[in-house]
């Protein structure tokens, strides 16, 4: 906002009384000459102006110092001023307070005077006004006061000062340790050599643990009726093998019948069929020009069982649907005789002999045969002995294959090995029983290997008979006659 300019007032001559312009006549003149009534000196003067140096001095404004540097307009004539009237007597003027010191310590102002008493103003006198042209006073410089600077100041600079060089030393040290070590093996990447490694020795892996039987005792099994039925003969034996049939529902002697008839016909062929593959290893061994023959003997065999086979497995799903069969070699007690039975009624206990069971498991050494189901017949080799054992696997999975075998003390412990899978035209040897009363039917035996056929030999020649004694020597024969001469040819 831009400051108005003041206008001049004119004002009288010191020590004396001004007249006041005839133009007012509404203002009523009180100046008086305080000079006369007041001590103050030139010294207090150059004090005061001393004093107002150093005091902040106030920003004038541009328009003010612009309307200062112009000329001074010459004052009009003033008229001449009506006489006073007799002015009242003056109060006693105050003591002047010292002036406030704003920054820099100041001499001590000289103390004063106490005011005479003011005499009656005497009567102005017309004088004429002698006006001079107002000078433009020179504007003191402009001095900043400069504020004492306390100790608490000094301090916080200081603390703030050593916080910034210990800020600047830790950066020094983190650039000259750190940084400047990093990239210094940074370049020296190149130049040195990386460090010889010394070969990775592959160890080899433990021998896996030794697989050995195991004898365990399985628990009591109570077999129930599947459903109501009736119950034609059981099984009065106490000692009983596996799969020996213990209790046949109606029906299950003829099915048993026709079951044995079907197991014949068919290990009939099967033996036809294990004696052509022995005449055929025999042609191989010693005659390969019977080789064709005895391969051509082999093929009708095996065509020839196919059926058969078919028929004892529908035989053997007949009986089995009229028949419940031990599930395992053990003790048995028959609840259940001949007759009728309802649904869940308990047909016998059966108290498992114990048992041999191995488990296999899969290794990154020793994989495990993918042919190898549940209830599968295989072999498992003993260690140390020439003969194998024919089991049973009872679990099959991805990672395990567990196996049981007859109960045969001797047994319990041994070092075994899974030795694959039995063909299936080989039935498995069962052992006998602890207690058994009889001993179980032994399996057939396997076909010996017929010797090879010798060439039959050429039959003797006749023995000749006796000689007859010698005729005589026959007379010479007469000799022949003479050829006849050729006929003259014909004359015409």
């Amino acid at each position: 906002m831009a400051k108005v300019a003041a206008e001049d007032v004119t004002l009288g001559a010191p020590g004396r009384a001004t007249p006041v312009p005839a133009s007012v006549p509404q203002a009523t003149d009180v100046s008086l000459d305080l000079s006369d009534h007041m001590a103050v000196g030139a010294a207090d003067v150059k004090e005061a102006v001393r004093a107002s140096k150093v005091m902040s001095a106030v920003d004038v404004p541009k328009d003010v110092l612009d309307a200062i540097g112009e000329p001074a307009i010459e004052p009009k004539p003033i008229e001449k001023a009506k006489p006073l009237e007799q002015a009242k007597p003056i109060e006693q003027a105050k003591p002047i307070e010292k002036p406030a010191v704003v920054a820099m310590p100041i001499e001590k102002a000289k103390p004063v005077e106490q005011a005479k008493p003011i005499e009656k103003a005497k009567p102005v006198e017309k004088a004429a006004i002698v006006t001079k042209p107002v000078t433009p006073v020179e504007k003191p410089a402009e001095k900043h006061p400069i504020a004492p600077t306390g100790p608490s100041r000094v301090t916080t600079r200081l603390i703030i000062l050593f916080v910034v060089l210990l800020a600047v030393f830790g950066v020094y040290m983190v650039w000259k340790h750190v940084l400047k070590a990093s990239n210094e093996d940074a370049t020296k990447t190149g130049a040195t050599t990386q460090p010889v490694t010394p070969p990775v020795v592959k160890k080899e892996p433990p021998p896996p643990e030794p697989i050995k039987l195991v004898a365990e005792t399985p628990a009591v099994i109570e077999v129930k009726a599947p459903a109501a039925a009736v119950i034609e003969s059981v099984e009065a034996e106490k000692s009983v093998k596996r799969d020996q049939v213990l209790v046949w529902f109606a029906g299950g002697k003829q099915a048993a019948r026709e079951l044995e008839a079907a197991q014949k016909d068919h290990d009939k062929l099967a033996k036809d069929v294990a004696d052509a593959k022995v005449l055929l290893e025999a042609a191989r061994s010693s005659n390969l020009a019977k080789e064709p023959e005895a391969k051509l003997k082999l093929e009708k065999a095996e065509t020839a069982l196919v059926p058969k086979k078919e028929a004892l497995d529908k035989k053997q799903a007949a009986a089995d649907k009229v028949s419940i069969k031990a599930a395992a070699d053990g003790d048995v007690t028959m609840t259940a005789k001949p007759g009728k039975v309802n649904e869940g009624d308990v047909l016998f206990s059966l108290a498992p002999a114990p048992i041999l069971t191995v488990t296999f498991k899969a290794t990154e050494t020793t994989k495990l045969d993918p042919d190898i189901k549940a209830d599968s017949s295989v072999y498992v080799a003993v260690k140390g002995s020439a003969s194998k054992l024919t089991c049973k696997a009872t679990q099959v999975d991805d990672k395990a294959i567990k196996v049981e075998c007859p109960n045969q003390p001797e047994q319990v412990g041994a070092e075994v090995s899974l030795a694959g899978l039995v063909p299936p035209d080989v039935k498995p040897a069962v052992a006998p029983p602890p207690e058994a009363p009889t001993p179980p039917d032994a399996p057939p035996p396997a076909p010996q290997p017929k010797p090879a056929v010798a060439p039959r030999p050429r039959p003797p020649a006749p023995k000749p008979a006796d000689p007859k004694p010698a005729d005589p020597k026959p007379a010479d024969p007469p000799p022949a006659d003479p050829k006849p001469a050729d006929p003259p040819p014909a004359t015409p």
